[in-house]
């Protein structure tokens, strides 16, 4: 018996690696060029990493672990399926170029500038489905989303019959879980 037909047996009700689907909102500066949202062809993904250190404090000579610092990783990689044209691959070189080219807004004060990145946070949406994808079990969106890293796309000989894809790294600020 295949463990995919024991686990729907067992009522289906676990979770899926396969099973998920990504929206990707583009910023305002972005979608006037691109599209604003993207119903993304995306290969994999995760839910970031989030980590508790405990603090050892010495009671009469014994070390006692008290709770401490929970700190949670702002970055989210993303491995998209590029398409024919690269479309995809050129509007992310877009968006991390005017990430990095924004023109300094001057204050009234004159006693320097402050910089805003107005027009420069997407959003992305995570869906996870259900075993017969009829709905959405669990959905994240990551918010003030923006790439720090655009890997390498590599082309070869012996790739005649892959799909090319694209790994991303975005950060975010924060997220919700629905």
């Amino acid at each position: 018996m295949r463990i995919s037909s024991a686990l729907y047996q067992a009522g289906g009700n676990f979770a899926r690696g396969t099973k998920f689907s990504v929206l990707l909102a583009t910023p305002s500066r972005i979608s006037t060029i691109y599209s604003k949202y993207y119903d993304v062809l995306c290969k994999s993904t995760g839910v970031p990493t989030i980590t508790h250190t405990p603090i050892e404090v010495k009671i009469k000579g014994q070390n006692i672990k008290i709770p401490g610092r929970t700190q949670q990783d702002q970055t989210i990689q993303l491995t998209f399926y590029l398409d024919e044209n690269t479309d995809l691959r050129s509007m992310m070189q877009n968006w991390i170029y005017q990430i990095d080219n924004y023109n300094p807004v001057n204050t009234n004060s004159g006693e320097g500038s402050i910089t805003t990145n107005d027009g420069l946070y997407g959003e992305i949406t995570l869906k996870i489905k259900d075993f017969n994808e009829n709905f959405d079990v669990k959905t994240y969106v990551f918010h003030d989303v923006y790439p720090v890293n655009i890997e390498n796309v590599n082309y070869g000989a012996e790739d005649k019959d892959t799909v090319l894809e694209q790994p991303v790294t975005f950060a975010f600020s924060w997220y919700e879980t629905y």
